[in-house]
């Protein structure tokens, strides 16, 4: 059933039909869980066998990296050296990641639909939990609304009521007592619900903030726009106040080739 989100009264009707359409479902039917997956014996073959490859390969991979960092920085050959060695453990990477893609291909695309028909569920769960809180924000804001309400006609009637005394002070030629400054207390609407499904409802207050004129912001608080300036200056641009530009050379690997 496609819940209609945009009209909240139909979405309310057509959740409870859901609801009762799935306790109409025979017990027998129902899916249930069989138990804890354990690795097969095949599995467990494929993954010691790629352990065992990986295992092979890191003391090699170690050594390249051990003749990178101790390779004097000398001599017209340097960069080809250290191109070399970084190939060879390109390619052995390169061979792992083969053997990795055949031992977790079935696995992986089974993992994929899996998580891709539930993630329906999990994204229609997440847009219901986010029309709650909106309408139940809403609900909160309508009640402190009246709350504010009821404070004020009380303290319309404390006014009326005091200049009747004071009117009838006046008239018998003594003093008007004054009645309490602050009305009656009217609590504010409190949210905190526990449900027969497990679920519950209460609100906290957190501190937060919004943008009200951005020059009397404190520098403190700015952060740069990394992005905006990457694309200005990729464009061309060569020119910002208070920004150095400038050309740095980084190098770049190539793919290498098996012998």
């Amino acid at each position: 059933m496609v819940i209609d989100f945009e009209n909240p009264e139909v979405a309310v009707v057509q959740a409870k039909d859901a609801a009762k359409l799935a306790k109409e479902i025979p017990p027998e039917e129902r899916a249930t869980i069989p138990g804890p997956r354990v690795s097969t014996p095949d599995m467990v073959k494929v993954q010691d066998r790629v352990a065992a490859l990986v295992a092979q390969n890191l003391p090699a991979m170690r050594a390249l990296a051990k003749q990178i960092q101790d390779k004097p920085i000398t001599g017209k050959d340097y960069a080809t050296d250290v191109t070399n060695l970084v190939g060879q453990a390109s390619n052995m990477l390169k061979e792992l990641e083969k053997w990795r893609k055949w031992a977790i291909g079935p696995e992986d695309t089974y993992v994929r639909n899996i998580n891709a028909e539930v993630r329906k569920a999990a994204t229609l769960a997440k847009k219901i939990k986010d029309l709650g809180k909106q309408k139940v924000a809403d609900w909160k804001s309508i009640a402190e609304l009246e709350r504010r309400k009821e404070i004020k006609r009380q303290e319309e009637e404390r006014k009326r009521v005091q200049a009747a005394i004071k009117k009838e002070a006046e008239e018998a030629g003594v003093e008007a007592p004054e009645l309490p400054a602050a009305p009656a207390v009217v609590k504010e609407a409190e949210i905190k619900v526990t449900t027969e499904t497990g679920a519950g409802v209460h609100t906290r207050k957190d501190w937060v903030w919004n943008l009200v004129e951005i020059k009397d912001v404190p520098l403190e608080y700015m952060m740069l726009d990394e992005k905006k300036l990457n694309s200005a200056v990729r464009a061309g641009v060569r020119n910002i106040p208070g920004i150095h530009i400038y050309q740095k050379e980084t190098p770049i690997f190539t793919g290498g080739r098996r012998k």
